[in-house]
């Protein structure tokens, strides 16, 4: 019973946080931190980096 009771919590604030995706990115993109936070991550992806990159310096 108690296994169901957190598979069901689980779902339901998976489910919320899903449906309020774009408005939870943008609060956190809304200030400096956010922003920088983001940008590190992105640029640990090799594939995200290696894109940018070439967008950059392509002239």
């Amino acid at each position: 019973m108690k296994r169901l009771l957190k598979f069901f919590i689980m779902t339901l604030l998976i489910s919320i946080v899903y449906q309020s995706r774009y408005q939870l990115l943008n609060m956190l993109l809304r200030n400096r931190v956010g922003r920088s936070l983001a940008v590190r991550t992105a640029f640990n992806f090799p594939y995200i980096r290696g894109k940018m990159m070439s967008q950059l310096f392509k002239y």
